[in-house]
């Protein structure tokens, strides 16, 4: 397994963009891929083609009011090989 992170505090440098492709192009050649999404303006949810908005996140997962059901509650498959958590 391994783990990619894309971080740039700078707004507008292509983070989310390049996260998302880099997510098919993996996808693309068979590999599972699990995207997270910390920015706090969502912006990869939308990028997915995903336009409502979760019920649950990784904000309230990492809250102190997180309920039982961990991270399984939160993820969503968005197509085969692919699953993000906004």
């Amino acid at each position: 397994m391994r783990s990619i992170a894309l971080l740039n505090p700078q707004p507008g440098v292509g983070k989310t963009t390049l996260a998302a492709h880099l997510a098919h192009a993996c996808t693309a050649t068979g590999r599972r891929v699990v995207l997270l999404d910390l920015d706090p303006a969502g912006a990869l949810a939308p990028t997915l083609g995903l336009f409502r908005t979760p019920a649950r996140g990784l904000a309230q997962l990492l809250s102190s009011d997180a309920d039982a059901g961990g991270l399984s509650t939160a993820v969503i498959q968005t197509r085969e090989l692919l699953c993000f958590v906004p």
